[in-house]
């Protein structure tokens, strides 16, 4: 989980170095980066719930084999 959430963070690692170290001002950075935000964190919960929900299948085998 922790190598999802380090790809996730790293594009907007770099915007944020755009930001405050290159010192590129401007609106789109600063969108870039929310989004950048926003979108790693949806990825992230999203990834997140998808394993245990097949940590869950896996613990109901038995009941899923009948169903299927």
């Amino acid at each position: 989980m922790a190598v999802m959430a380090l790809a996730a963070l790293l594009p907007c690692l770099t915007r944020l170095h755009l930001l405050l170290v290159i010192g590129v001002d401007g609106p789109g950075i600063i969108l870039a980066l929310a989004a950048c935000l926003t979108s790693g964190i949806a990825l992230f919960l999203l990834l997140r719930v998808a394993r245990r929900v097949l940590h869950a299948a896996i613990a109901d085998r038995a009941e899923l084999a009948g169903v299927i």
